[in-house]
């Protein structure tokens, strides 16, 4: 099915996503951002994106085309920056995407609904789990036990 929406056309059948690990490199996360190449993805799913620390917060840069979207419990003072993001392409209606709270630095969901109709939408967990520990099984367990 494909819609039109402010004019322009969403083929709501297909959804395009990317996923990489930025690995906190300014110049990927950059290039990730302002490549036209990317314009083509719905959704970008970085591991390890790049951020900066400046007055206790951490910031994860973005761009006019990309809304940003961290995991939902970003803390003031956090030492650790999170280390899974979801970049959602503004050309998709929000309405179409509602986050998924998961409480964790490593763990970013997001579920689509393409359609009004469309039932059961479509989940997509964005997770670092860092070797060898492989501490973020079981908090993505307990949140698919949610879902």
């Amino acid at each position: 099915m494909n819609l039109t929406i402010n004019n322009e056309h969403i083929n709501c059948s297909t959804l395009k996503i990317y996923q990489c690990n930025g690995h906190h490199d300014l110049a990927v996360h950059h290039s990730l951002l302002n490549s036209p190449e990317m314009e083509q993805y719905d959704a970008l799913m970085i591991q390890e994106p790049y951020s900066i620390f400046i007055d206790d917060s951490h910031y994860i840069s973005t761009t006019q085309q990309w809304c940003l979207i961290t995991p939902s419990m970003l803390l003031t003072n956090e030492a650790r920056p999170p280390r899974s993001v979801i970049f959602i392409n503004k050309r998709l209606p929000s309405s179409f995407y509602s986050i998924i709270p998961t409480n964790l630095l490593d763990i970013t969901a997001i579920s689509f609904r393409l359609l009004p109709a469309q039932a059961n939408p479509f989940t997509f967990i964005n997770i670092y789990n860092p070797p060898p520990l492989f501490t973020s099984i079981a908090p993505l367990q307990t949140l698919l036990a949610t879902r």
